[in-house]
């Protein structure tokens, strides 16, 4: 009966700080920064690179019928 809306506040306060920022920054950037932009861009990459490796082994282990619950080098130790 009773219609909730959500409230404008969020929209509002965005606005405000959005036209609160100067159009132009004046300051001066280390050369330094380009180099922590880079490193976090290289991490990030390195990050992803390694969630991606995680899944496909996963992927490829649960296709197989293999149990992701034995670890590398395990399986030679419990069949002798």
């Amino acid at each position: 009966m009773f219609r909730t809306t959500t409230s404008g506040i969020p929209f509002f306060a965005i606005a405000l700080l959005i036209g609160a920022l100067p159009g132009t920054a004046e300051a001066y950037i280390d050369p330094g920064a380009g180099n922590i932009l880079m490193q976090a861009v290289l991490g990030g990459a390195a990050g992803i690179a390694v969630l991606v490796r995680i899944f496909a082994r996963r992927l490829k282990d649960r296709l197989q019928g293999r149990s992701g619950d034995t670890a590398e080098g395990t399986e030679d130790t419990q069949q002798k």
